[in-house]
């Protein structure tokens, strides 16, 4: 798809849908990434984009909340980074030991 392309259902019409079939089936053999870390790039993107405009209208004195990727991503991968966000001391000490053979 072409970047900033307006009428996605039109640019779609107007695709050979050879082309199509071929992205269709490279993505099944190579795929860029799995369907959630998808979701978790998309969240984390747009999470991005929305506080920069929040700090945007925040310097032009709007009252603005910053939002996180949670806000922009399925309920049932939330919990997911949740967790994957969470360590213990002794978790992040293991890994420590563990990458650098520190003791």
């Amino acid at each position: 798809m072409r970047i900033g392309e307006p009428d996605v259902i039109g640019w779609m019409a107007s695709v050979d849908s050879h082309v199509l079939d071929f992205w269709e089936r490279y993505d099944a053999i190579f795929p860029l990434s799995s369907h959630d870390e998808r979701w978790i790039q998309h969240g984390v993107l747009c999470s991005m984009i929305s506080n920069f405009q929040s700090l945007y209208a925040a310097s032009k004195g709007a009252k603005m909340e910053a939002l996180t990727v949670n806000r922009f991503i399925p309920e049932r991968l939330q919990e997911q980074e949740q967790q994957k966000a969470v360590q213990s001391a002794e978790e992040i000490s293991k890994t420590l030991e563990a990458r650098f053979g520190l003791r």
